[in-house]
């Protein structure tokens, strides 16, 4: 009851702490520990709680060839025992404070995140130094870890969309990173080992790879004392090298459809190569994306759903990432309209590049993005993975204190211009189709070749 009590303190210490962390310095202090490890620190002063997020350069992108599934794994065990701590003195520790922890990866990092009240801020830095630094990858803890992700792989097998997304990946990005599953993949993490573990974890958590956000009610310079403190001890040393194939380019209009028999719908994917995500032209391109794909009244809602009635979802969507990202659109339909649903998204994209927006989609677009901007930013969570976002792929220092003004500032122009650039229509784009392939292929033949693939299809080689 007392940690349930805690919990709902914290839910709605975070609401009320929206309209102040809008007020808040959204430059964060930098500092540099000796061994490379940066640290960052925003002070919200006025209630008792603290994020941080200890960011690791390091997640699925970095898996060695033959072992896919190692970063999972690693992050994984990361809480499973940590310096003096068995997993179950971990757990404890953190319920007995009614705080929280977790662990998760993407393609391009690993990600630790504590929320705890203010006061025992210096117990969880202590706990996610052991854990970042001296986790115990006990052979015990390993071993079921790995069922674990046995497990949840074989879960995937059911859920039709993330299926989907893995499949448009690999065909997108090819030998490139990008183009593996995070999990990995079970032929791949049932062959891992301990050792592989270790080895991971020797080689990339290191502090000059990584760096910690922290969004406090503390002074600046008893935090990072405490940060100094825990931190300094861990060892620097030289990163591997890492050199990633580059992802192919999309030519023409490549159309792929993966056979699930047991099917009744038809999952779809239908995107290109984007932009980094640091890159100058981001804001204006999610305007337009917003404008074709990302609210109710969007263009792809409007005439695919309410017109036509072919889906109960679709949007479009950035998908971020350090390197290249991918512009997509993502729906489903009846597997007996698959071919008109792909023609649909076609002809609205066609009709996208050609006529452009106008002032009034702009401005309403805008509008929008300003209106949930304020929200990602309640609290110290919130915030703190904003500035992580910052870190991670490389924005400028002053974003968000400038990106309302950004946006803002995005013309009819920009965005047409963004639009004929990185919106794709059938002269580049890349289609992959999950359903029953018997089905789905005499619908689409005449829009071209059709790859036919089962559901292991393997990964490109690099």
């Amino acid at each position: 009851m007392r940690h349930a009590l805690y919990r709902t303190v914290f839910l709605l210490l975070a609401v009320t702490l929206s309209a102040r962390a809008q007020d808040a310095s959204l430059s964060p202090t930098r500092s540099t520990l000796a061994n490379g490890l940066t640290v960052l620190v925003v002070e919200q002063r006025g209630l008792p709680l603290t994020a941080v997020r200890l960011v690791v350069l390091a997640g699925s992108a970095f898996d060695p060839p033959g072992k896919e599934g190692v970063a999972a794994l690693t992050a994984l065990l990361l809480d499973k025992g940590a310096g003096n701590r068995s997993a179950s003195q971990v757990a404890e520790t953190v319920d007995f404070r009614g705080g929280t922890l977790e662990v998760d990866h993407t393609h391009d990092a690993t990600f630790v995140t504590a929320s705890m009240l203010s006061r025992d801020t210096d117990v969880f830095l202590e706990l996610m130094a052991d854990m970042v630094i001296r986790p115990s990858l006990a052979e015990e803890e390993y071993l079921r870890e790995r069922e674990n992700l046995l497990a949840s792989l074989a879960r995937t097998q059911e859920n039709a969309s993330y299926l989907t997304d893995v499949f448009f990946n690999r065909f997108l990005f090819g030998a490139h990173p990008y183009g593996r599953p995070e999990l990995g993949a079970d032929s791949s993490v049932a062959r891992l080992t301990r050792e592989d573990i270790v080895a991971f974890h020797r080689s990339w958590y290191v502090p000059n790879n990584a760096f910690m956000i922290i969004a406090c009610d503390v002074h600046t310079t008893d935090v990072m004392r405490t940060a100094r403190r825990l931190f300094e001890g861990w060892r620097k040393r030289p990163l591997p090298r890492t050199v990633f194939a580059a992802p192919p380019a999309v030519n023409g209009f490549s159309l792929h459809v993966v056979d699930k028999p047991d099917l009744s719908q038809t999952h779809v994917r239908m995107g290109t190569l984007a932009l980094p995500r640091n890159h100058p032209n981001h804001i204006p391109l999610a305007v337009a994306s917003t404008i074709l794909g990302g609210g109710f009244s969007s263009r792809l809602v409007s005439r695919i759903r309410v017109d036509r009635g072919l889906t109960y979802d679709i949007r479009s969507r950035i998908a971020p990432r350090r390197e290249r990202g991918a512009f997509v659109v993502s729906t489903f339909t009846k597997t007996e309209t698959t071919g008109e649903m792909v023609e649909a998204v076609l002809e609205e994209l066609r009709q996208f590049r050609r006529t452009g927006v106008t002032e009034a989609d702009v401005l309403a677009a805008r509008q929008y993005l300003s209106g949930v901007f304020p929200l990602s930013l309640q609290g110290p969570r919130a915030l703190t993975d904003q500035i992580v976002d910052m870190e991670l792929y490389g924005l400028p220092a002053d974003y968000l204190r400038t990106y309302t003004d950004r946006l803002r500032a995005v013309t009819v122009g920009e965005v047409a211009r963004v639009i004929r650039r990185y919106v794709p229509d059938d002269e580049a784009i890349l289609c992959v189709l999950l359903g029953p392939a018997d089905r789905i292929i005499p619908q689409i033949e005449h829009f071209g070749t059709v790859r036919r693939h089962s559901m292991d299809v393997q990964p490109v080689e690099p």
